[in-house]
């Protein structure tokens, strides 16, 4: 049977999440032609749009121990990913400018595409070998000279139980490869704000909690790797046990 209320809220919050990339669409493409940094003004307007949003939808962001991320050091954030929304609260929770590894098939959508190539986010097509590893270096690089910051969700994908699924290599092996501070951070209810099996919202809380970086050793591969994923993805079980 259908809830009438989150029914009638979920249209509200599909208005209220177009007219805000709309909006943000708007002012990025008018002032874009005299704006030096293009990303950090890109992402400078999309936070107050966002926190906007979310008030209206009275879904609220908390964050804990914001204190992990450093301010002079690049970084890597490893994260479970349970919906959607969980993009927008990462923006909101971390100050610093930070890109997301993105699908490649997401580049192909009108006007979706040039934004998240405006933000600075990243998307690899790995169907182009020498295209890829061309990104990758200059991935590493970036990363390196600390002028990239990254948060992945190692998962590769939402969850559609909420619980954690398998974390994929990618951002271990690029932790060790460029000596970021790995930091593990766990989302919690942004799964009941919105589910990846359903349209309907609704308002919630959603827990961005980081957790003590891992320690990454150099030169680390195979069972090494694994060992450090492992480890993250135990602080993430541990932090998300947190909210019972």
């Amino acid at each position: 049977m259908i809830n009438i209320f989150y029914f009638i809220y979920s249209i509200i919050g599909w208005i209220v999440c177009s007219l805000a990339f709309s909006t943000h669409m708007l002012v990025v493409l008018i002032a874009a032609p005299f704006v030096r940094d293009q990303i950090g003004f890109n992402i400078a307007c999309t936070r107050p749009i966002i926190r906007t949003a979310l008030w209206i939808l009275r879904i609220k962001v908390k964050v804990e121990n914001s204190e992990f991320i450093p301010t002079d050091k690049a970084f890597i954030v490893v994260a479970n990913h349970q919906s959607h929304v969980d993009i927008p609260a990462f923006l909101l929770a971390i100050p610093r400018p930070f890109g997301f590894i993105a699908k490649k098939e997401l580049l192909n959508v009108p006007i979706v595409g040039w934004d998240i190539r405006s933000q600075g986010h990243i998307a690899i097509d790995r169907s182009k070998p020498a295209q890829a590893r061309k990104q990758l270096e200059e991935l590493v690089s970036a990363i390196t000279t600390n002028k990239k910051n990254l948060v992945v969700f190692a998962e590769g994908t939402r969850s559609a139980t909420g619980e954690l699924g398998k974390f994929k290599l990618g951002a271990f092996d690029l932790a060790v490869k460029t000596g970021a501070v790995l930091i593990p951070a766990s989302i919690s209810g942004s799964f009941d704000v919105l589910s990846k099996r359903s349209m309907e919202m609704r308002p919630g809380t959603i827990t961005i909690r980081f957790s003590v970086p891992i320690a990454v050793p150099e030169f680390a591969k195979g069972r090494e790797l694994e060992q450090i994923r492992d480890d993250v993805v135990a602080a993430i079980s541990e932090s998300m046990s947190q909210n019972g």
